[in-house]
């Protein structure tokens, strides 16, 4: 097992909003994205499509379930996101142990995007990036992104210091309560609602906020 994912599965909530098979997929997608756009090789044990979906629908007894993917096959013989986070690395561990570590990834360069171009993306197309409009899915796909320019030791540009600034000017000004981490307050002002584009939902609160901040200081158009 690779080493981040050896550090997701001791402590994923160092890394994740909540733990979560699920989020784990969105925050390899950002991690992943950022990597191919810096044209960079990558090594997940997990090939998603390859030999271990396949093994994992076996291990299951699903040998003819090829459109269902294995994180939902695994999800749905768990009793929670949880145990479905945990799960996987168990299976991912077992594996490991039947067959040779997997080449690395090297992706070709595609366009790369800086933070706020990225940020601006998903809000005007968030099925191409994240399969569906989700703030806890966007959220732990930034945080992919954010590890994997970190990893990378990538400069940090205006947009990242300011989206930065962004979560702190949440938790310092939209909270009003004991502290709570940024995506924690977004969430919680949304009523929970985690599902699609609806005025009140998570995923259009997080673009509103994000607008009104950048209009305070004085750069409405960064993120919007």
């Amino acid at each position: 097992m690779d080493a981040l994912s050896k550090a997701l599965r001791a402590d994923p909530l160092s890394y994740l909003p909540e733990t979560s098979l699920a989020l784990l997929w969105y925050f390899r997608k950002g991690h992943d994205l950022r990597y191919a756009m810096e044209g960079r090789s990558y090594q997940w044990r997990d090939d998603s499509s390859g030999s271990f979906a396949g093994w994992v629908r076996k291990r299951f007894g699903l040998n003819n379930g090829r459109a269902l993917s294995h994180l939902a096959l695994i999800s749905s013989f768990s009793a929670s996101e949880t145990e479905a986070f945990f799960r996987y690395f168990e299976l991912l561990e077992e594996f490991a142990l039947l067959s040779p570590p997997l080449p690395r990834v090297i992706s070709e360069r595609i366009p790369k995007l800086g933070l706020a171009e990225l940020l601006r993306a998903i809000g005007h197309n968030p099925e191409m990036y994240l399969g569906r409009s989700t703030f806890l899915g966007c959220c732990a796909f930034l945080m992919g992104d954010e590890h994997a320019h970190r990893d990378l030791q990538l400069p940090v540009e205006r947009d990242r210091e300011a989206f930065d600034a962004f979560k702190h000017w949440v938790e310092a000004t939209k909270n009003r309560a004991l502290p709570r981490r940024w995506f924690k307050v977004i969430s919680f002002w949304s009523g929970d609602m985690d599902c699609g584009h609806g005025k009140h939902g998570a995923f259009s609160l997080f673009y509103r906020w994000l607008d009104e901040y950048g209009s305070e200081i004085g750069e409405s158009k960064l993120f919007g």
